[in-house]
């Protein structure tokens, strides 16, 4: 497998769990925080990735999320998301 790498200074990326290693992305740096929010933003991370829609809620437009989709968060079955009345809107 190829890695790709990001330079710091390019971008800032926090994980809470280590799946940009399956899709080639390597990192200088790993935060594991309960304040998530206050981290990202305290530190002017602006891409973040994640699979639990609770840890994107408190995040401003300005930071770029990305959602790992998996079996929690996506049925594949049937091809849809997977949301609460919490965290999620119908449209």
């Amino acid at each position: 497998m190829e890695y790709r790498h990001f330079e710091p200074k390019c971008i800032k990326i926090t994980l809470y769990c280590c799946y940009s290693l399956e899709i080639g992305i390597s990192f200088d740096h790993v935060k594991i925080t309960a304040k998530k929010a206050q981290y990202i933003l305290a530190e002017g991370i602006e891409v973040y990735a994640d699979d639990v829609d609770e840890y994107f809620l408190e995040l401003p437009e300005s930071v770029a999320v990305l959602k790992i989709r998996e079996p929690g968060n996506f049925c594949f079955r049937d091809r849809k998301w997977c949301y609460s009345d919490r965290t999620g809107k119908k449209i």
